[in-house]
C-alpha cells in the first residue's frame, strides 16, 4: 500500500507551526452576525448611515457570537438570548391580534 506522497501517510501537509490557522464560524454566530446586520440597519432612526450600521451590526455582533460560542458559558448566554427574543415574537404575535 502507498502512502500519500504530500503527507507520508501522516494526514498532515505543510510545516507544522502555521502561523494562522483558519477558524470556521459556527453557524449560530452567522445567525446572529445576520440579526446584528438587520439591527444596525435600524439604527438609520438615530442618525447613522444604513449601510454602515449593517455593517458594524453583522461584523460586531458575529464577532462577540462567534467568541462567546467558544465557551460554555457563552454558548448558554447565546441560547438564552435565542430564547428570549422567540417568546418576544411570540408575545408580540400574540397581542397583536
Amino acid at each position: 500500500m502507498a502512502d500519500c506522497q504530500y503527507c507520508g501517510g501522516t494526514g498532515k501537509t505543510g510545516s507544522s507551526s502555521s502561523a494562522t490557522p483558519r477558524l470556521k464560524m459556527h453557524p449560530v454566530a452567522w445567525v446572529f452576525a445576520i440579526f446584528g446586520g438587520i439591527f444596525g440597519a435600524a439604527l438609520e432612526q438615530v442618525g447613522i448611515n444604513v449601510l454602515v450600521g449593517a455593517l458594524g451590526g453583522f461584523i460586531i455582533l458575529g464577532a462577540s457570537a462567534s467568541v462567546l460560542m467558544r465557551f460554555r458559558i457563552g454558548r448558554r448566554i447565546l441560547i438564552g438570548i435565542a430564547v428570549f427574543f422567540a417568546l418576544m415574537l411570540a408575545l408580540g404575535a400574540y397581542l397583536s391580534n
